[in-house]
């Protein structure tokens, strides 16, 4: 959802039939010959269409915690479902910005392409076409196995024994469900799990969910996606740079897209897992917002001297990524603190008995 909003999003910012209707000053200085091209949507209206969705997001982020805890991952996935349904039907049938930026906090470039050219309306129906994938989502949600663990620490062993047995494909699972009762018990046992995470023991842990979405967001991916349209229009459409552009997102695409979601999932320990993935995505979601909201200011003032900066940032956090990032690959969630105090410095920040700070 969050990809396909990106796409389709960024595409119909930059129709005249939208731009007309919603934001007439930007569209005036786009007919505008004389207007810079780096400068043509430079309008902090527009930017706020565009980052709305992602404050809105951060504040749901935080509530998303004891829901996944306390009722599962499927509720909370149809849940999302439902909100970014209502989202897409008000968006579509909006008559000026603030329904507009509501069907946003209530919730690709190929349907985006094609509904460019059905005028007055094509704008609705992209917005309205995120009605989709959110059905498919919310049905999907339906047939979601829980996983082991939320069940477990949800007091239903059995059932969580049952799903473990058919995700491993036998019943010969006694060593990890034990392991998985045990880890549960302890997750139990903490009662506040935001301040259990500021712990001295959960500290690197809590270094890489907040440094780890922010690296994400500072390649500059999402808002190179989303403005792509944008881009493209101020630049021309050159083979050298739609080649280019390709390679960045084949990088991206498997290195800090899947990576940048999955290693803060894997770092923490049961006991503060939900509260750690809260964490990791209102960072995502923090940084997202700023950077959509200054994206068209800095464009305009620092013109191409702006990717320059998404670049020194890939090269600072690929260092950073080389010597502080230990391997997570194979490590079972029980055991995920011991690889902590095998790293070269973090061992140095931890308390000199984790187990009793534990």
């Amino acid at each position: 959802m969050f990809g396909y909003d990106i796409g389709v999003s960024g595409g119909v910012t930059s129709t005249d039939e939208f731009l007309k209707e919603f934001f007439h000053t930007v569209y005036e200085k786009r007919r505008n010959a004389h207007e810079n091209n780096y400068c043509k949507f430079n309008n902090q209206g527009l930017a706020a269409f565009n980052s709305s969705l992602y404050i809105a997001g951060l504040v749901a982020t935080l509530v998303a915690s004891p829901i996944t805890r306390n009722y599962g991952r499927r509720v909370s996935i149809i849940c999302a479902g439902i909100f970014f349904l209502i989202g897409a039907a008000v968006n579509a049938g909006s008559m000026n910005l603030a329904m507009l930026l509501l069907g946003r906090i209530m919730l690709a470039n190929m349907i985006s392409y094609a509904t460019q050219r059905l005028n007055n309306w094509g704008w609705r129906l992209s917005l309205g076409s995120a009605a989709l994938p959110a059905l498919l989502m919310t049905l999907g949600g339906y047939f979601l196995l829980e996983s082991p663990n939320s069940l477990i620490e949800r007091g239903f062993a059995e059932r969580g024994r049952e799903v473990l047995e058919k995700l491993r494909e036998t019943e010969n699972v006694e060593a990890e469900f034990q392991d998985m009762i045990d880890a549960s018990e302890l997750a139990n046992s903490v009662k506040h799990r935001f301040k259990d995470i500021l712990r001295k023991c959960h500290r690197p842990q809590l270094i890489m969910a907040i440094l780890m979405p922010m690296f994400q967001i500072l390649t500059g991916t999402n808002c190179v996606l989303f403005y792509a349209p944008i881009i493209f229009m101020t630049m021309g459409i050159l083979h050298m740079l739609v080649i280019f552009f390709s390679l960045f997102i084949m990088g991206y695409g498997w290195s800090w897209g899947p990576l940048g979601w999955t290693i803060p999932s894997e770092i923490f320990p049961l006991a503060t897992h939900s509260a750690g993935q809260s964490i990791t995505v209102a960072v995502n979601l923090l940084f997202t917002f700023i950077l959509f909201q200054a994206f068209l200011y800095l464009l305009c003032a620092l013109k191409f001297g702006f990717f320059l900066f998404f670049a020194g940032c890939v090269s600072v956090m690929t260092i950073f990524v080389y010597f502080m990032l230990p391997e997570t690959k194979g490590v079972p969630i029980e055991e995920v603190t011991l690889i902590w105090r095998k790293h070269w410095f973090w061992k140095k920040l931890l308390p000199a008995n984790l187990d009793t700070e534990s």
